[in-house]
């Protein structure tokens, strides 16, 4: 395999290959000399499959790009890809999947499920895989096992698996695959391959209530992240924290901006964000905690952000999404949130000196982003409610 001995700012790494069938794996007992850290003049992939087990880390690299990969980090413990230190960064038409182990989760896992059914030990197995790549291995003999099933043992089956569904909390889209699977059991002669796609179906709908942290931008490099679904959080400035920006944290920098203190210094480069699936974006923890104690810290500055963000045509899966830059431009975005219950729910909050909305979207009137900024202006934006300070 590939073994980098030495990292060096003039070297110089293009990795490209020809889709799925070029598979990188990086173990979870990979240790690199300086911390692990990629230390290159720049780095390339393109049309790669990449696993890995480890947080996959560069530092100090002029040039950053992943192109056409589809990147997996599975039962994450710390975070997937973060960049320190780069001058450029490109993420284009990628599938990253970043999740935490379900145990950690509270999502309720499959095998957890099918051990309560009668005769589903092969399926308990299948669900109790670690990676990707074990249950891809397993599952066509699974579906073959199943399509081949007695009928009459079949349709049982599906009917003791829907009444033990009911003593189960779990999100609706995570329900719905368990049904589709049902479904398909009930058929006379259940298609092997329409089984494999709503086993496959149930693994992925647990899997998207345990994301981890997909991409960390530590510093503010310029960066175009374009035509990506992502399935993780995107964190600007560094690692993300656990506390998000509420209502009254915005009312407190409302009073320090209308000071007229202007608190953005040195903010330099530009974060390009357009055609993605992201399920959330934020900053770090640490900028966070910073502008919740603006008010008794009045010599505060927000140093080296973004200057300018431009957000163009992407859905936020999730709700408490974070944008703090200079100037920001938000277009045509959709912000799904889990609104439409009579809860407010936050689709985010914006902390600018000037932001622009223009014809952004959320499915119902419960879910609402928040803005803060001296300069503003909204233009055919009537379909998210935003709500500003």
């Amino acid at each position: 395999g590939l073994h980098v001995e030495a990292s060096r700012p003039d070297t110089h790494i293009k990795i490209k290959g020809c889709g799925r069938g070029s598979r990188i794996r990086i173990p979870a007992a990979t240790t690199r000399p300086g911390g692990g850290a990629f230390n290159l003049g720049s780095f390339t992939l393109r049309d790669v499959e990449l696993f890995s087990e480890s947080p996959v880390e560069f530092h100090m690299c002029g040039e950053v790009a992943f192109e056409g990969c589809r990147l997996i980090n599975e039962n994450q413990r710390a975070h997937f890809i973060r960049i320190t230190g780069a001058r450029r960064v490109r993420f284009e038409n990628n599938v990253v999947s970043a999740t935490r182990p379900l145990a950690e989760s509270g999502v309720v896992s499959p095998a957890r499920v099918f051990e309560r059914v009668t005769d589903s030990q092969r399926l308990v197995r299948l669900y109790e895989s670690r990676s990707e790549e074990e249950f891809n291995a397993l599952v066509p003999e699974v579906s073959l096992e199943l399509a081949r099933t007695d009928p009459g043992k079949r349709q049982d089956f599906a009917s003791e698996l829907e009444r033990m569904l009911g003593g189960f909390e779990m999100p609706a889209y995570q329900r719905a695959s368990f049904h589709d699977f049902i479904a398909v059991m009930r058929e006379d002669q259940p298609n092997e391959s329409s089984l494999r796609d709503t086993l496959v179906g149930i693994r992925a709908s647990s899997l998207r209530g345990a994301p981890g942290v997909a991409i960390t931008l530590s510093d503010a490099a310029d960066a175009w992240i374009e035509g990506n679904q992502i399935d993780g959080v995107v964190s600007l400035y560094g690692d993300p924290g656990d506390e998000v920006l509420i209502e009254d944290d915005l009312r407190s920098l409302a009073s320090f901006f209308r000071q007229g203190v202007f608190p953005f210094v040195n903010c330099r480069t530009d974060l390009h964000v357009s055609d993605n699936v992201i399920h959330r974006m934020v900053v770090s923890g640490q900028l966070i905690s910073l502008l919740k104690l603006f008010e008794s810290n009045t010599e505060a500055r927000l140093e080296r952000l973004y200057r300018r963000c431009f957000l163009n045509g992407n859905v936020f899966s999730s709700p408490d999404n974070s944008l703090v830059m200079e100037h920001l431009s938000l277009t045509s975005n959709s912000f799904e949130g889990q609104g439409g219950d009579r809860r407010l729910v936050q689709a985010g909050a914006v902390v600018a000196h000037a932001a622009i909305h223009v014809g952004n979207y959320a499915p119902h009137e419960s879910i609402r982003l928040l803005n803060l900024a001296r300069r503003r202006d909204m233009a055919a934006s009537a379909l998210i409610t935003v709500v500003d300070f």
